[in-house]
């Protein structure tokens, strides 16, 4: 269900603070790679105001939060329900209140050996979601991955970039 509705997203916002916040700009720009328009929602505190103006009807967000409901998360959900947009949360924390705010779960968990959380399992789940998505549109995503090349090439000053 996630992957459908990530699919039919107009554009695809993906939210994630503190460490959470490289893996939502790393699953934005695989995604933006293969041919979906996305928008990252990184910032913390009256800085993320400025990120949720962004924020329209057509948007699905991806939310990356597992365990307690932050003032940020609170807010961006509550955007969410204004606009009436598709919430997917990647989480640990089921049954919780955190996991209640959203439409969607996609249930995650983290490792924690010596107190420390890992994000192996998280970025499993987000690379599994990023490879859905370009099988659901192989054409889209090609063309896109085409233009990247083509781009770096440019870039490169006509040489292949990925040799000397």
């Amino acid at each position: 269900a996630a992957v459908q509705a990530l699919d039919a997203a107009q554009r695809i916002v993906i939210f994630g603070i503190g460490p959470s916040a490289s893996l939502a700009a790393y699953v934005a720009t695989m995604l933006a790679r293969g041919g979906r328009d996305t928008l990252v929602l990184n910032a913390t505190g009256s800085m993320l105001a400025d990120q949720l103006l962004r924020l329209h009807k057509g948007d699905v967000l991806l939310m990356l939060a597992y365990t307690r409901l932050y003032a940020e998360v609170k807010a961006v959900f509550a955007q969410a329900r204004i606009l009436g947009l598709t919430t997917i949360l990647l989480t640990e924390a089921q049954g919780t209140a955190l996991a209640k705010q959203a439409g969607l779960i996609v249930a995650v968990t983290r490792g924690r050996p010596g107190g420390v959380a890992l994000h192996g399992a998280t970025l499993m789940a987000l690379e599994a979601i990023i490879f859905a998505l370009a099988a659901a549109r192989p054409e889209a995503a090609l063309t896109s991955l085409d233009r990247l090349a083509a781009l770096r090439r440019t870039i490169a000053g006509g040489r292949d970039p990925g040799h000397p």
